[in-house]
């Protein structure tokens, strides 16, 4: 994977839902690395939320985080469905798209296996990614991978984007990572 060639979208991280999530504060550490990482690569990053009116808004410390970052609200579980994120994505012209958030069983799942329908290689990021029952997730993420979606960790991706560590990049994702 190269940097040029991947978008990230950080899925429904939200403040109603978000505390609910099997482990919810892991999640929320990796995402921040997420992000954090992604900016570090120039990579672009897109967020949604669900339904906040019924799900709040973005938890409040990614919310800092991506305050920068395009915000697609949605009803539809994946975001291929939703015809403003769907231009994003086409706009940013990546064959590459970095998913993590909540919940994996529900709007990750489906958005990876709609993008891998759309031409597209979605990534999903296992330890950036959760939902309320562990078992919905560990169900989720077999069925990704047997439907050709990339499952890694958070530090696996960022170092693989990296490609050496003789770069000012890997110097500033090392120190996220540690």
């Amino acid at each position: 994977m190269l940097p040029n060639e991947c978008v990230g979208v950080m899925v429904d991280i939200q403040e109603r839902l978000f505390p609910h999530i099997a482990h919810s504060g892991e999640v929320r550490q990796r995402v921040s690395v997420m992000i954090d990482g992604l900016g570090i690569l120039d990579i672009p990053v897109l967020v949604t939320e669900q339904y906040p009116k019924g799900l709040g808004r973005t938890v409040e410390s990614l919310q800092e985080k991506t305050a920068d970052k395009p915000l697609f609200e949605k009803d539809e579980f994946s975001i291929v469905d939703n015809a403003a994120i769907r231009s994003a994505l086409a706009e940013h012209d990546k064959g590459t798209v970095i998913l993590f958030g909540i919940e994996t069983h529900v709007c990750l799942l489906q958005s990876a296996l709609d993008l891998v329908e759309h031409g597209y290689r979605p990534v999903l990021v296992a330890d950036a990614s959760s939902s309320r029952s562990p078992r919905d997730l560990q169900i989720a993420l077999e069925r990704l991978r047997t439907n050709g979606v990339i499952i890694t960790t958070t530090e696996s991706l960022l170092l693989e984007l990296c490609r050496t560590s003789a770069t000012p990049a890997f110097k500033e994702i090392a120190k996220l990572i540690k």
